[in-house]
């Protein structure tokens, strides 16, 4: 897996727009910014999941498997095909090594 790159800023970006996802994040980040919540795992999670809870679209859906096999560096069939356990996995470890609420509020800004 890599660290997220700029790249990838303009790439969620367009993921966000499509999607029309960008209240949902932004709502999501000012609570957890309000309840303090420092541990890096939990706030990736949250952010994630309410990323995929808004991606109904189809071709939504196929950016993000391609957003993530690139940062997970994989294969899109292999994200789209892959068990949760693993999958969670990958998660965590995204959000251990990325400060995704600060990510996602910049790539938010870039709309």
């Amino acid at each position: 897996m890599r660290r997220l790159q700029f790249q990838d800023a303009f790439k969620v970006a367009r993921i966000i727009k499509k999607g029309s996802i960008k209240e949902a994040l932004v709502s999501k980040v000012q609570e957890i910014n309000a309840k303090g919540v420092k541990d890096q795992e939990k706030v990736g999670i949250d952010i994630i999941f309410t990323l995929l809870e808004c991606a109904g679209d189809e071709a939504v859906e196929q950016e993000l498997y391609s957003f993530l096999a690139s940062v997970f560096e994989l294969e899109a069939e292999e994200v789209k095909t892959m068990e949760l356990d693993p999958l969670m996995h990958y998660f965590k470890q995204l959000s251990q090594e990325n400060n995704l609420a600060d990510f996602f509020k910049k790539a938010t800004n870039l709309m």
